[in-house]
């Protein structure tokens, strides 16, 4: 089989701000507001087709990528066409192609108040007002009544969402020399994509799984409270910690259904969902005058639990109605160490990045949710100055070489090889 993929994306957006400072005698208010919008336009076209050939035919298939780039070039002979029969066959489902747009105009006012020296209250309101329209359809569809059925005004209307929303947002920070302190809430909205929104299938670029969206999804409203603490010490070492709470309505759930011996992911809304932890960051001098020069380690680690309920009327093939969230990890963890040379020429890291198991999609039809196993990461990158003007940067890539592998009922379900990467650059400023 064949499968052309064309897409097209025409995407405009500006926006507009102001802002205003005043000064009293014990504060300082900044007063800001401005807007900004985004008129996106998507044509996406997919065209299936293969070959049928004779029972009794005997042929000889191309032998390497190079001789099966056309169609022509299927056979290893293209003279062989000539003196065969073969029937070539649309296979185009119902919907393959999709028309989407997208239209957002959004505004805001904002305030920043100092006051007392040390105490700082930061809040404002933005209004948005969304516009989309997913339709899907197949531009070979050779039923003329089909192809208006699917691209009536009936059919616009019912493909289309339009919202407009109010968010908000509040923090209060506390100021001294070593410290500071600051608790914030926030409200906002996520927004299903295009291509999750229109029934067509694709590939993920991600996870290689054929992937089919869903015309009723709805967005994902969110409020975000936390607190966070930071000191700052006088040698330039900074230390964090904070924690979070997000609670979540209609969050977006990947499925994972199986069907024709191959998996297929799917979207859909949930009830409602919660997020919570704690993350830690820092920066510390090790040493400061070793191999000419200093090393330090920077990095973050979060830890962290989630929770996502679904309505027992929303089950459908669901197994579980409650579990974590897809994509969320239980702990996180980026760890840096940094040397830089105290003449400037020379700069090098060695980062780590882990994250725990998670849920690449839910399970459905008894089977248990599949799992995104963890994945280690070890990069490292060495640059060197030898003029103000020159740059030379060595990368590694992936030095553990560790798979990407996805296990579901503990079966490993998926497994692709992460290649080790290696570059060198060379850049001159003029």
């Amino acid at each position: 089989m064949y499968r052309f993929v064309e897409l097209e994306d025409d995407v405009e957006n500006w926006g507009v701000n102001v802002n205003k400072v005043f000064y009293f005698d014990n504060a300082e208010v900044e007063i800001a507001g401005g807007g900004y919008f985004v008129e996106k336009t998507r044509d996406y076209r997919t065209d299936f087709f293969n070959y049928r050939f004779s029972q009794t035919q005997s042929l000889d298939l191309a032998q390497s990528e190079d001789e099966a780039l056309s169609i022509g070039s299927f056979f290893a002979d293209d003279a062989v066409i000539d003196s065969t029969d073969v029937e070539l066959l649309f296979q185009e489902p119902t919907a393959d192609d999709y028309l989407a747009a997208q239209m957002i105009d959004a505004y805001y006012g904002s305030f920043d108040i100092t006051f007392a020296q040390d105490w700082r209250l930061s809040g404002g309101v933005r209004y948005e007002d969304f516009r989309q329209v997913a339709l899907a359809f197949s531009r070979s569809a050779f039923d003329p009544a089909l192809l208006a059925d699917k691209l009536s005004a009936d059919a616009i209307e019912q493909a289309s969402v339009m919202e407009d929303e109010y968010f908000t947002s509040l923090s209060m920070t506390y100021s001294q020399q070593s410290y500071q302190v600051r608790f914030g809430y926030g409200s906002t909205v996520v927004r299903p994509d295009l291509r999750e929104l229109s029934p067509v299938q694709f590939q993920d670029p991600l996870t290689g799984y054929r992937t089919l969206g869903n015309p009723f999804l709805e967005s994902s409203y969110l409020d975000n409270f936390d607190a966070r603490i930071e000191f700052y010490m006088d040698n330039g070492d900074n230390y964090s910690i904070g924690a979070f709470y997000k609670d979540i309505d209609n969050p977006i759930e990947a499925l994972l259904t199986e069907s024709d011996g191959r998996f297929t992911l799917q979207f859909d809304n949930a009830d409602t969902a919660y997020v919570y932890g704690i993350e830690a960051e820092w920066l510390t001098e090790l040493h400061s005058d070793l191999l000419g020069g200093a090393f330090f380690t920077s990095g973050n680690l979060t830890l962290s639990d989630s929770e996502v309920e679904i309505a027992e009327e929303q089950r459908a093939d669901l197994t579980n109605l409650k579990r974590r969230m897809t994509g969320h990890s239980k702990y996180v963890a980026n760890l840096q160490l940094n040397y830089d040379s105290h003449d400037g020429m020379h700069q090098a890291s060695v980062i780590y990045n882990v994250f725990g198991d998670r849920i690449l999609a839910a399970g459905v039809n008894n089977f248990d949710d599949a799992y995104e196993q963890p994945l280690n990461s070890l990069d490292m990158v060495y640059s060197y100055y030898p003029t103000f003007n020159t740059t030379l940067t060595l990368k590694v890539k992936n030095m553990l070489g560790q798979n990407f592998e996805v296990e579901q009922n503990d079966v490993l379900i998926r497994s692709e090889e992460t290649p080790r990467e290696l570059s060198v650059s060379f850049s001159y400023e003029f």
